[in-house]
């Protein structure tokens, strides 16, 4: 029977489906949390994460000796080590951590996440199960020393192999077919152990300090609706050289600082086109843009389709 782990959660999850090998949890957070987890076999979990809130988490309370493999398919997560540093796991890539270096809490900077994560707890591991392993040729310990997860994340871009694994079972999530999640699980594993920690794959920390000041110039960039303060304007006011800054601000939220305000910007003219009866030339004004041609195009750039096309077809 699937095991309800609170320590895990935080003690605002619940549990709001069960069954013999699967386990749905609620975060208990504003706006959504929910994770689907399979029990592979004692001591190795499967998880699915479907997240969108702009909560802080504190790490997951483990209790145990843990291995967590995890893949981002969609948004990035930010985590903040006691190092005072952050670092993110960007969309289509990979993290693999060991319990000796958990952040002490996360995040997702686009308030939104899903993902998928693989757990072994190495001291609660059955025998026929490391039998199993070995005769795959699939080591904990040897993931955890090639990868140096005593020192820090791995982090990278997985190549198509180990990204196909993660879409299939993405794919068989609501499935009850548990056999076919144990294979691909080995399959993912197996490959994970021969992965080496190199140059190609070095993720770069950021101070804590500089991850807040960036934060703050985005705030004060999206309430400037017209874009009229040059972006040099704010790193100056903060202290931070402008090249760091749209290197940190790239890290953050995955895009420039003018695509991801012409993203944010387009998304609130999508909900005012979906939910109002505005005038689309008063929307455009709205969303900063004075002529009403250059706000289509920039709305068609982020929609595939005009504001007009998209209204007649996502009205309520």
């Amino acid at each position: 029977m699937s095991e309800y782990r609170p320590e895990w959660y935080g003690n605002r999850s619940s549990v709001v489906n069960k069954s013999k090998d699967m386990i749905v949890i609620d975060y208990g957070c504003p706006g959504k949390g929910e994770v689907i987890c399979y029990d592979l076999a004692e001591g190795v979990h499967l998880m699915f994460q479907d997240m969108e809130t702009d909560t802080v988490f504190p790490s997951n309370s483990f209790g145990t000796d843990i291995i967590s493999v995890n893949y981002c398919l969609k948004g990035r997560q930010e985590s903040t080590f006691r190092s005072n540093t952050v670092s993110y796991t960007p969309e289509q890539h990979m993290s693999v951590n060991g319990t000796g270096f958990l952040p002490e809490y996360f995040c997702f900077p686009l308030k939104v996440y899903k993902g998928i994560s693989v757990v072994i707890e190495r001291d609660r591991l059955k025998d026929e199960t490391r039998k199993l392993f070995s005769y795959f040729s699939i080591s904990p310990d040897e993931i955890e020393a090639r990868l140096k997860l005593k020192e820090k994340w791995f982090i990278c871009l997985p190549g198509k192999r180990i990204q196909n694994i993660f879409f299939e079972l993405e794919e068989m999530k609501n499935s009850a077919d548990v056999t076919y999640l144990r294979l691909k699980a080995l399959e993912l594993l197996y490959l994970i152990t021969g992965m080496e920690n190199t140059a190609e794959d070095s993720h770069e920390y950021f101070p804590k300090r500089l991850i807040d000041i960036t934060k703050s110039i985005r705030e004060s960039m999206i309430s400037d609706t017209f874009q009229r303060t040059p972006i040099e304007e704010y790193t100056s006011h903060y202290k931070i050289n402008t090249a760091l800054f749209h290197k940190i601000f790239l890290q953050i939220y995955g895009d420039t600082p003018y695509v991801h305000l012409k993203k944010y910007r387009m998304n609130i003219a999508a909900g005012m086109l979906c939910g109002t009866d505005m005038k689309i030339c008063d929307i455009a004004a709205e969303s900063g843009y004075s002529n009403a041609s250059k706000f289509s195009g920039a709305f068609s750039s982020v929609y595939g389709m005009t504001p007009r096309e998209y209204r007649k077809k996502n009205k309520k």
